[in-house]
């Protein structure tokens, strides 16, 4: 196995550990902003930490798909040539960035970005859970076990 696949294959497993690490973090932190106990200041700097933990997971979420997709070509799970993965990449970090710029732009500023995210998430819903039922039917080629990712990533 080269460098290159073993760096992918690490990556992909770190992915829901982080994932889920922003979760209980965000979830914990939660806690602290609707606590009525707590003065003001100190809920709205809850929040403010809430709202940073919370890009771990969303990164993770985006990030998910390009590194299986990359491990199932690189692999032969799917056939593809590479060229597919990398647009898959460059698809997923324009992605990345544009969540990223919707988390640092607020108020009015991020609108049109938040709505061009929300549109990105609906398409990336409906492909992974159109290519997890064809898959699953046998009208595409995919392992069952991608078949089941892809409708586990598109509940997530």
């Amino acid at each position: 196995m080269d460098f290159g696949l073993s760096l992918l294959t690490l990556l992909h497993i770190l992915i829901p550990i982080y994932w889920l690490g922003g979760d209980l973090g965000a979830f914990y932190g939660s806690r602290f902003m609707v606590d009525p106990a707590r003065s003001v200041p100190e809920r709205m700097m809850a929040l403010k930490i809430l709202n940073n933990i919370d890009m771990a997971p969303r990164t993770m979420l985006i990030l998910a798909f390009p590194t299986g997709f990359g491990l199932a070509v690189a692999k032969g799970w799917i056939d593809l040539p590479a060229s597919a993965a990398i647009a898959v990449w460059v698809l997923g970090l324009a992605w990345l960035a544009l969540a990223w710029t919707v988390h640092l732009k607020h108020g009015p500023a991020g609108a049109a970005y938040k709505r061009v995210d929300i549109a990105v998430r609906y398409v990336v819903l409906a492909g992974l859970i159109g290519s997890g039922v064809a898959g699953l039917l046998g009208t595409i080629a995919l392992p069952l076990f991608i078949s089941l990712k892809l409708l586990a990533l598109a509940t997530c």
